[in-house]
């Protein structure tokens, strides 16, 4: 499993135990007591301090009347129609300091339709070594200014409230090149598990794009070093050859 999805099942696994705790109103205290695991520990978990072994995690779901599977499977998808996520309830993958992913659409059974945030820092440029392939995607620039980069050296500039809709493209790289944090809301349908290919890729890569190509990279208030491709929206360029 890519260490990024495990950081989604970990963070899963905390957020249901204290869920758990405070379903059945019990303090910390209370669940130490029931479950022989320290107060101190169960509260480090719930705030994603530290990783349980599988022998705290079977005793902490004892505590709580659950078998440990209870908290260590992923969610089934619903079978509703209708499923809402408040604030705070949405997975979150945190690849680095300079990037990560919060996906906004809940896991209903049978839909393909998907929708994930992406944060990306000022002056940071991610490029996948394998390129993703996307099936059909509508693309919101929600703030900030983001770049992407398609097959075939196709480049698209997005300034905040455009749009870019897409169909059958493979995306090689994304970039923030403006001097605030940029974010960019991404709808439709990807191909069978890309978007889980597409995180690990960034989780392997992301943190040391900047390391490894100094020069690609455009840094806070200079200028992009490469060509830049049409922008959309009231901002739009002619194509530069």
């Amino acid at each position: 499993m890519p260490s990024d999805l495990i950081e989604t099942r970990l963070a899963q696994i905390s957020d249901r135990i204290r869920k758990g705790r405070e379903n059945k109103h019990l303090t910390l205290a209370e669940l130490g007591q029931r479950s022989g695991v320290a107060p101190s520990t169960i509260q480090k978990i719930e705030n994603r301090q530290m990783t349980p072994s599988i022998v705290v995690i079977l005793k902490i779901a004892a505590g709580l009347g659950l078998e440990g599977g209870d908290l260590i499977a992923p969610p089934e998808p619903s079978p509703l129609d209708i499923c809402l996520q408040r604030t705070g309830q949405h997975a979150t993958i945190v690849v680095s300091k300079e990037l990560k992913f919060e996906k906004l659409s809940a896991e209903i059974l049978g839909s393909e339709l998907e929708c994930w945030r992406l944060v990306i820092a000022a002056g940071h440029e991610v490029k996948l070594s394998v390129p993703q392939a996307l099936h059909e995607l509508i693309m919101f620039c929600e703030r900030g200014q983001v770049e992407l980069e398609f097959a075939a050296q196709q480049v698209y500039r997005l300034r905040a409230g455009d749009t870019l809709h897409c169909r059958s493209q493979v995306i090689q790289r994304i970039a923030n090149y403006g001097n605030v944090e940029a974010a960019l809301t991404m709808s439709g349908r990807f191909h069978d598990s890309a978007h889980a290919a597409f995180t690990a890729e960034l989780n392997g890569r992301s943190a040391r794009s900047q390391r490894r190509e100094p020069n690609r990279r455009a840094f806070k208030g200079q200028p992009v070093t490469k060509k830049p491709g049409p922008e959309i929206g009231p901002h739009a360029q002619d194509v530069v050859d």
